[in-house]
């Protein structure tokens, strides 16, 4: 009895041997594998923590300002086309002709209008350059408080600012009823004034007096 009781209690730690040693063999394949799939990960998550290089780059304002001085640049560079053609055509203008001083004009005109181009375009080139001077000094502050990056409160500013910027000055535009309403007033005053007819005056003169409308029935019942 003792025997076979031995015999099967070797019987089972042989499998079990058996087990752990495959067991093992595996773990001497795959846990190299594993660990350095884990430490990859591993760098990849604490390289998401660390602070972008350039984050100026994503900054909404700074692209919006150097977007407008290239828009601004590539203006000149057509107004310089059409400068060149309109000198082409003063060159083979013949003297005497009538049309020359129109021509010069339009030269002038054209000259003005690429150095207003050029100089809104260095403008915002450089007000590009400030942005970047700015996020580049605050952001590490935004980074360290872990606050969102860039900031939604500054981009919602800046558009109101724009905005503004680029508004009509005409009073009239700006408030068109108002100024309706006034130069209605001034035309109604300046008629009273010298003595004309306004049209609610000539309004109530078109209608017909109660006078004239009892007049006017009783000859139609004498007709009748």
């Amino acid at each position: 009895m003792k025997s076979a009781f031995f015999a099967y209690s070797n019987i089972i730690l042989h499998r079990l041997s058996a087990r752990f040693a495959v067991l093992h063999n595996h773990l001497n394949r795959f846990l190299p594998k594993t660990l350095f799939i884990f430490l990859f990960c591993t760098t990849i998550l604490c390289g998401c923590e660390r602070p972008m290089d350039n984050p100026e780059s994503v900054d909404r304002i700074f692209n919006d300002l150097n977007q407008e001085a290239k828009t601004q640049q590539a203006a000149a560079a057509v107004e310089k086309k059409a400068l060149e053609d309109i000198e082409k055509d003063i060159a083979s203008t013949k003297m005497g002709d009538n049309s020359i001083k129109t021509k010069f004009r339009k030269k002038y005109e054209s000259e003005h209008k690429i150095e207003a181009l050029e100089q809104k375009a260095e403008y915002y080139s450089l007000r590009a350059l400030k942005r970047k001077e700015y996020v580049t000094a605050m952001y590490p502050k935004y980074f360290e408080k872990k606050a969102p990056w860039p900031d939604q409160d500054e981009w919602a500013n800046y558009q109101a600012s724009k905005r503004l910027a680029s508004a009509s000055r005409d009073w009239n535009n700006r408030v068109p009823q108002l100024g309706k309403r006034i130069k209605d007033y001034n035309a109604k005053a300046s008629a009273e004034f010298s003595g004309a007819p306004t049209k609610e005056g000539a309004k109530k003169e078109a209608q017909p007096k109660p006078e004239s409308k009892k007049k006017a029935s009783e000859a139609e019942s004498e007709a009748k």
